[in-house]
């Protein structure tokens, strides 16, 4: 909402400004302003979907928030962005429908309903490095949704394998970026309940 009262309020003082100008200018600059006020909107829209994202309370609401922004993508993100958003949502989208995927699959004879949930993330967290999903810019606005997965992804390695949990030197890796990837991710998202 704020994203367009701002909008309308550039505009109305674009074309208070234009009003004293000749006719020319006021044809010319109109549409310029009209953009630089909606891109203005545009970065309060992909700042306002992350987070609403990262503090949804529930999975499926997180991957409606991004899947959104996927669909609103060509306006909002620039490219780098978009292609780091491609890469984390089949992440997002099989940790939120992964029981629902598995009961299909059960039903149809082909899935295994105790691997349901790790499946596509196991064998490349314990890895460690590459860092699964793959990692996005630093400065990218999705990082912080990046390193909640990934912080997820290896408490649950520590906690299911003594491959990690009983080797000091596993252990203390996977804790450490656990901690670090949570920590990044509770300072922008304070109102997720689960960090």
């Amino acid at each position: 909402m704020r994203c367009v009262v701002d909008f309308f309020r550039a505009l109305v003082g674009a074309a208070t400004a234009l009003v004293a100008a000749p006719i020319g200018a006021r044809l010319a600059g109109v549409p310029l302003l009209v953009a630089l006020a909606a891109s203005s909107c545009a970065a309060d829209s992909t700042a306002s979907l992350i987070a609403a994202a990262g503090n949804a309370h529930h999975e499926s609401e997180r991957l409606a928030h991004l899947r959104t922004l996927a669909a609103r993508g060509g306006v909002l993100l620039d490219a780098p962005t978009r292609t780091e958003l491609a890469a984390l949502l089949p992440v997002v989208e099989a940790w939120a429908e992964g029981r629902a995927r598995a009961i299909a699959q059960v039903a149809r004879s082909q899935g295994e309903t105790h691997r349901y949930l790790h499946q596509f993330f196991d064998d490349a967290t314990l890895a460690f490095s590459p860092p699964y999903p793959a990692t996005p810019r630093p400065e990218s606005p999705l990082y912080p949704l990046w390193a909640f997965y990934r912080g997820r992804f290896l408490a649950w390695s520590f906690l299911e394998h003594s491959g990690v949990s009983a080797v000091p030197e596993r252990r203390a890796a996977f804790l450490a970026e656990a901690g670090r990837c949570f920590d990044v991710a509770r300072a922008a998202f304070p109102q997720n309940d689960l960090l």
